[in-house]
């Protein structure tokens, strides 16, 4: 038994030569099948693949096979040409077969009556026409075509050989599954080209704000906590934009494709676009919340709620923060700071206290102050029985080297005031210490528990 190019069968049976093949390996054979021509065409009209057999060099009958359409190719096809893409039909059957079954499914290319070998040829020939292939198949006859083409998809029902040659394999025989393939793939692209832009968007816009861009404006600057979350932020909306493709569904019918709903476009951008108002909105709220005063007062806020009501503090609170670099004191910084308080301050009211910079060297006002933690000076006031705490952050009064803040003495007595600024041409922060005393007489509070019940009763007496 033999299998030339072109015949199906040319084999011996009980003493004869039976040849079965095409018209052209007859011919080849020296054979006229002419007589059998009108009964191939009738067959190959009606989608069916006629097969000329001979017997001893006579023409002996038509062998007619057929391969039913499946109910789904169509509306397969369908999708894939809403989808942008030509469909192309690549087949060994005769010309007439593979008309009429591209007829029933809607392909408009054909190229029939192709050898095995020549599948591949007319793959190359296409890339290199510009085009990018997509081969599908599931005979061992398609294992080289699926090898050349950009794209292989095997039909997962097919052959062993065409599944290891292609690049993706299907589950089942449903040529819908190839729709699913190339739509999925163009929504992977697409949301990540969505996760690349807003995160180049989100940089551009964020990372100036960080800078200091808005400082000109009413002296806005971003929060290094806020600036970490927004951060945070910016990952969490790109990977959570990607978890979305878990929800991908194929497209049902091709118009679906060419007619996508409305709430299908719109959520392909809605999701970032409403994620990146959010953040806004929120960065924006905290930023306006972090320029309050008791958000200005830092860790330190309800601490320096005792200026008013004299609280009593614990003895390590009057020792002020370190950091990795020491402060320099005022006169070796040639920084002298002159302290100011009005002459009738009294315990309880409201006193504003002025702070003077000069260079101690030629009695210029400094003129460059940096910001330290956010604010130009922090001010530390303890009682010097270290009875009341208060921190504070005078502002520019106006003038060249001039703060001033208001703050409340609770009571008489002395006071140690602790001034720590800097210079923009220095990294360590400048130091000052001055001691001021508030006129007038100073409570003495003792507690007392006459007897053995849960009452306690209060006695002041002046000194």
């Amino acid at each position: 038994m033999q299998h030339p190019a072109g015949a199906v069968k040319d084999a011996g049976v009980a003493g004869h030569r039976v040849l079965v093949g095409n018209a052209a390996f007859l011919a080849a054979e020296g054979i006229d099948a002419e007589i059998l021509k009108p009964f191939a065409v009738d067959a190959a009209s009606a989608g069916r693949t006629p097969m000329l057999a001979a017997v001893d060099g006579v023409p002996a009958g038509v062998i007619v096979v057929a391969d039913p359409v499946k109910d789904e190719s169509a509306e397969a096809v369908a999708q894939l040409k809403a989808l942008g893409l030509d469909v192309w039909m690549l087949t060994g059957d005769n010309g007439a077969t593979a008309r009429a079954v591209a007829d029933q499914v809607g392909i408009d290319h054909v190229i029939a009556e192709v050898l095995p070998r020549e599948k591949a040829e007319h793959v190359a020939r296409l890339q290199e026409g510009g085009h990018v292939v997509g081969m599908v198949g599931d005979g061992l006859n398609d294992a080289a075509a699926l090898a050349r083409a950009d794209v292989g998809i095997a039909i997962g029902t097919g052959a062993d050989v065409a599944i290891a040659a292609s690049d993706i394999t299907l589950v089942g025989g449903d040529l819908r599954g190839v729709v699913s393939a190339i739509a999925l793939s163009r929504r992977t692209v697409s949301t990540i080209k969505q996760g690349l832009a807003w995160a180049f968007a989100y940089n551009v816009l964020l990372i100036p704000v960080a800078a200091g861009a808005l400082y000109a404006w009413r002296g806005v600057l971003l929060d290094p906590i806020l600036a970490a979350a927004a951060m945070a932020m910016s990952s969490v909306s790109v990977v959570t934009n990607a978890q979305r493709l878990r929800r991908f569904r194929r497209p049902t019918t091709a118009h679906e494709i060419l007619h996508p709903k409305l709430r299908h476009r719109i959520g392909q951008y809605s999701y970032l676009t409403v994620i990146g108002a959010t953040a806004i909105a929120v960065g924006v709220g905290l930023t306006a919340l972090s320029r309050t005063d008791t958000a200005q007062r830092g860790m330190n806020g309800i601490l320096a709620w005792t200026q008013s009501v004299g609280m009593p503090m614990r003895p390590s609170m009057s020792t002020m923060m370190t950091t990795e670099i020491p402060p320099v004191d005022a006169d070796e910084a040639h920084v002298r700071a002159q302290l100011a308080l009005p002459a009738d301050a009294r315990p309880g009211i409201p006193t504003r206290v002025v702070i003077t910079l000069t260079d101690s060297r030629t009695a210029e006002p400094i003129e460059d102050l940096g910001l330290s933690h956010s604010v130009w000076m922090h001010l530390i006031a303890t009682r010097s029985d270290l009875g009341t705490f208060a921190h504070l952050h005078p502002e520019p009064a106006g003038a060249a080297g001039k703060l001033a803040t208001e703050m409340t003495f609770p009571t008489p007595g002395e006071y140690v005031i602790n001034t720590e600024f800097r210079r923009n041409a220095d990294i360590a922060e400048i130091h000052d210490r001055q001691v001021v005393t508030i006129a007038g007489t100073r409570p003495l509070l003792w507690l007392s528990r006459p007897d053995h019940q849960a009452r306690w009763s209060m006695a002041f007496r002046s000194i």
